[in-house]
């Protein structure tokens, strides 16, 4: 028997065709109908004149439609999935506005105490921080001497190339093993 991954909750990344989306966590033994009903009812907006909306999820690529009547585990959805609003034949959302008009507004608004990363902290504080930290490192390593521009644009064509960076060397004083005939081998070598 193969063991099975079991999920506490299934997250599910609604995308609309005008770019606008919405995530929400379901259970994995719910339906899509339930999705629907939770679309329906606490995402968009439903006025006098627009009843209801008819539209279509689906999933991509390749597009397959979803089932209302299975389970997001049945249709594949567990732990995550992408999903896609496909609006039917004179059930979309009719009016102009901006991206996502038909969303609820309050959903819009941001959230401090975001339940999903409850312990959340930013790496880095703020950019200035951030900059001055690359200032500082900067600062140190700019006391060798600056690169003309003859070597700069060599060590960009060696790095184009592939081939390793030259490496700036002083000229080191020559000692005795230096000086010996090519072909002889050093005193430390020994046979």
């Amino acid at each position: 028997m193969k063991k099975s991954k079991v999920y506490s909750h299934v997250q599910l990344r609604i995308n609309f065709s005008d770019g606008s989306y919405v995530t929400g966590k379901f259970l994995p033994k719910e339906t899509l109908e339930t999705v629907r009903q939770v679309l329906l009812k606490e995402v968009l907006i439903v006025s006098s004149s627009d009843s209801s909306y008819a539209f279509d999820l689906y999933v991509a690529p390749p597009r397959r439609k979803l089932d209302w009547s299975k389970t997001l585990q049945q249709e594949g959805l567990v732990p995550a999935a992408k999903l896609h609003v496909s609006w039917k034949v004179g059930g979309a959302p009719t009016g102009m506005g901006d991206a996502g008009w038909f969303i609820q507004p309050a959903l819009y608004e941001t959230h401090k105490n975001d339940a999903s990363f409850p312990d959340a902290k930013p790496i880095v504080q703020s950019r200035t921080l951030a900059s001055q930290a690359s200032a500082n490192s900067n600062s140190s390593s700019s006391s060798s001497t600056p690169m003309t521009a003859e070597e700069k644009e060599a060590a960009m064509m060696r790095r184009m190339l592939g081939q390793k960076p030259k490496l700036k060397t002083t000229k080191r004083p020559s000692s005795d093993e230096d000086t010996k005939k090519p072909g002889t081998n050093p005193t430390w070598f020994k046979k």
